[in-house]
């Protein structure tokens, strides 16, 4: 810091916490919660100590590599899958009957209706 900057009170003392912190080894988060300090505001003037170029850029966190699984490829043969698609009825007839069919192919809904309409007659 050169003798021409000038701080105001929350930057110096946010300056003091991220020293503090950083000589602590703990985060600057738990540092200033156990001074009993507005966070918002340290972090807020540590931006604009960034932005002036007082304090140096944050460093970068390294991701922590994965466990990588090999990959492996296994062939494999599509085939198209017929689903039978059935329908279920459930008539009441002419004469107050009522029947619950369950029909696998559409062709036989019209001879089941025909059926039964003429033995209900």
């Amino acid at each position: 810091m050169t003798t021409t900057t000038v701080l105001t009170e929350m930057q110096a003392q946010a300056i003091e916490c991220l020293e503090g912190a950083r000589s602590a080894g703990v985060a600057l988060s738990a540092h200033v919660r156990s001074r009993g300090l507005d966070l918002r505001r340290i972090y807020d003037a540590i931006a604009q100590l960034r932005r002036r170029g007082i304090v140096p850029p944050a460093p970068r966190r390294l991701k922590k590599p994965t466990a990588s699984v090999p990959v492996r490829f296994a062939k494999v043969d599509v085939r198209p899958v017929v689903v039978a698609a059935s329908l279920r009825l459930r008539l009441t007839l002419a004469n107050g009957r009522r029947a619950e069919l369950e029909i696998e192919d559409l062709g036989q809904l019209s001879r089941v209706v025909t059926a039964l309409e003429m033995s209900a007659s």
